[in-house]
């Protein structure tokens, strides 16, 4: 009976991840955290991103990885990774070789606060410009005709591709139609925009993803190069 219960709470939890392309690295925004063990990715070779102001740049770092454990609803002690980056950085990558300094900043966190609130509440499409060089990518959101969902594209003029599509409301009916912007600018060295951002979830779900436009094949903008979801541990329902 205990078992069924369990099933039946961890369940009720989930809620679906947006759908995305393979990523090759791995991403995690900020300077570490508390994360359900063996999520973390162990790597011999990292980077973060630090910025003073608009100055950005790419250091190597190593993090400080810990065990713990935390109680969940069931009173159980769930096993975690405690991780630690020194000089607070805004994200820390492995696994991403095309990444180079210099770092070109065309805007950090909090990016879409004036631009996306209007959407937030009645809007049911918009257009965010993004900096390109001497050319502007247009980052266009739609909402369904159904009202349950955002469709999020980029544009060039020319070309228009899909990002992903994120639900109109969360589990606890939290707005999850946008996504949080940490940074705009170029990390690969090609003078073309890269993107680090993380997708909403109101039940204890994450999903940071870094999209790099050096990886873009014929008809992109943009390719998803790295990617860190999960849930958190021992998150209440």
């Amino acid at each position: 009976m205990r078992h069924t219960i369990r099933t039946l709470l961890l369940c009720a939890c989930v809620s679906p991840a947006a759908s995305a392309e393979p990523a090759t690295g791995f991403v995690s925004v900020g300077h570490g955290g508390v994360f359900a063990a063996g999520t973390f990715a162990r790597s011999q070779s990292w980077l973060d991103l630090h910025c003073e102001g608009m100055d950005c740049q790419l250091r190597s770092t190593q993090p400080a990885i810990g065990r713990g454990s935390e109680r969940n609803i069931l009173d159980e002690d769930e096993p975690t990774a405690v991780v630690f980056f020194a000089g607070e950085p805004i994200a820390v990558f492995s696994g991403l070789p095309q990444l180079r300094n210099p770092v070109v900043t065309w805007g950090r966190q909090p990016i879409f606060t004036n631009p996306l609130s209007p959407a937030r509440s009645t809007a049911s499409e918009g257009v965010f410009n993004l900096p390109l060089g001497d050319a502007r990518l247009r980052w266009h959101w739609q909402r369904s005709d159904d009202g349950e969902s955002y469709r999020h594209s980029l544009s060039d003029g020319t070309r228009s591709q899909a990002l992903f599509e994120l639900s109109a409301a969360g589990h606890y009916d939290g707005d999850t139609s946008m996504p949080e912007l940490h940074f705009i600018g170029d990390l690969d060295g090609d003078a073309r925009v890269d993107l680090l951002l993380s997708l909403p979830d109101d039940n204890c779900g994450f999903d940071q993803r870094l999209y790099l436009s050096s990886l873009a094949t014929p008809g992109e903008s943009l390719a998803l190069a790295a990617r860190f979801e999960g849930r958190w541990p021992a998150c209440g329902c």
